[in-house]
């Protein structure tokens, strides 16, 4: 959540944001606008209910979002392996910037 939340306040800061197993505020959604983010949970978790996340997801495109969802077929934790984390090192690799540029 705090990803999110840091991403939508300054979002020229980051080339993407990830947040793993959680949600953002609605008021967080017009700075998501302006970064890639990829949320990436799990089906099972007792605490995001997954549905709740495809409606985030579905508000932030609504609003001109780059976002996708990856969902892992599991309860909360159980994402924890190299198949989850390739994902997450995929997308960064995706949106890297020039370290060289502003």
């Amino acid at each position: 959540i705090a990803a999110y939340g840091t991403a939508a306040k300054y979002p020229e800061t980051y080339a993407a944001v990830a947040g793993v197993c959680g949600a953002f505020a609605d008021d967080m959604i017009e700075g998501l606008t302006k970064v890639p983010v990829l949320m990436f949970n799990v089906q099972l978790d007792k605490t995001f209910d997954i549905e709740r996340i495809r409606e985030k997801k579905s508000e932030l495109e609504a609003a001109g979002g780059n976002v996708t969802l990856h969902e892992v077929p599991t309860k909360h934790g159980g994402y924890r392996n190299l198949k989850s984390y390739k994902v997450l090192f995929d997308f960064f690799d995706k949106h890297r910037r020039d370290p060289a540029s502003p």
